[in-house]
């Protein structure tokens, strides 16, 4: 987030600010649940098998 506000106040006139004040909007809004990032065990563990 700090990143975020960050590049809005050092590049105002940026293009690119549109898609960074929706993100910041995405990180405000409490209702909206991050994404669970559940690592491949597989990877980490070869011999392991998949789970469902």
């Amino acid at each position: 987030m700090m990143y975020f506000e960050k590049v809005m106040e050092e590049f105002p006139h940026s293009d690119k600010n549109l898609e960074v004040s929706k993100r910041i909007a995405e990180l405000q809004d409490s209702s909206k649940k991050p994404a669970y990032y559940e690592p491949n065990k597989m990877l980490l563990f070869p011999n392991t098998t998949p789970s469902k």
